[in-house]
């Protein structure tokens, strides 16, 4: 495991939809084994994680035409509670960077799989919940036109400007970048966090010694909403580049600080500064 998740393939990685009707080799599956047993998440949360690599049914893991030719489906299911699925989100992101930097691509399905058909494969209990699937195999070398129509419509190749995600003190403040010193290329990599529908549902408020990750929901923040997975996502790209520029601080898991409350922003997790 001598590979190093970085900016370079954070930045590299994309949704991949087409695959290449071949295979994930044995030793790149030991690989991604071995990398995900030794994984941890914030929370002390145990995340189950399995691979689907027997695919003759695929049909019946619904993916509704969306996914064509995959090596292997990845399930990750936990006990439910909270912050279980900011647990699966930032734990299997870390999965699907290791694997661009091996050469395997990925796509996250939340809502265009089959969950009950997973579910009896993997004999999830009442009391777990499996949010997410992840599609993984060998790119196709040119995007198919449906993945070209996919990618138009969830307009994944752009992302909100950084003024509408990182805010200081309040979110009426958006937070000049510039000023962040190293911690700029943290943020920088937490915008091009995938989500579902491209939505970006996480927002930072940087005060002098933290930055404070909320999820933003216009509506009543359910404790189903994919938006969780997202903000995990979000955060291991942040600690992602927090521990490659070895940048002094810790994750507060319960955040007392931020006492103010904030229309429709829901405090996750706070990094202090040192």
């Amino acid at each position: 495991m001598s590979v190093t998740i970085n900016e370079q393939t954070i930045i590299a990685r994309h949704s991949i939809r087409t695959f290449q009707p071949k295979p994930i080799s044995d030793d790149h599956l030991q690989e991604l084994l071995a990398f995900i047993d030794h994984l941890s998440n914030p929370w002390n949360i145990k995340i189950k994680i399995a691979f689907i690599n027997d695919l003759k049914n695929s049909d019946k893991i619904g993916t509704y035409g969306m996914i064509k030719d995959p090596a292997v489906f990845l399930a990750a299911w936990v006990v439910n509670q909270p912050f279980a699925q900011e647990a699966i989100g930032y734990t299997l992101e870390h999965v699907v960077l290791y694997a661009e930097s091996i050469g395997i691509s990925s796509c996250w399905l939340g809502a265009t799989f089959a969950k009950d058909h997973v579910q009896k494969i993997l004999k999830i209990k009442k009391h777990e919940i499996m949010p997410i699937i992840i599609a993984m195999g060998h790119a196709k070398e040119k995007l198919s036109l449906k993945d070209k129509i996919i990618k138009k419509a969830i307009s994944s190749h752009t992302r909100l400007p950084n003024e509408q995600l990182f805010f200081e003190n309040d979110p009426k403040m958006p937070l000049s970048l510039k000023k962040c010193g190293q911690y700029q290329k943290c943020l920088e990599m937490v915008r091009l966090a995938p989500s579902a529908f491209n939505a970006q549902p996480w927002r930072i408020i940087k005060t002098n010694n933290s930055f404070d990750f909320y999820i933003y929901s216009s509506k009543e923040l359910r404790s189903s909403s994919i938006k969780h997975v997202d903000i995990g996502i979000a955060l291991a790209h942040f600690m992602i580049m927090a521990k490659n520029l070895n940048l002094a601080g810790y994750l507060d898991t319960n955040p007392k600080h931020a006492a103010k409350a904030y229309d429709h922003y829901h405090l996750i997790v706070s990094w202090q500064m040192k």
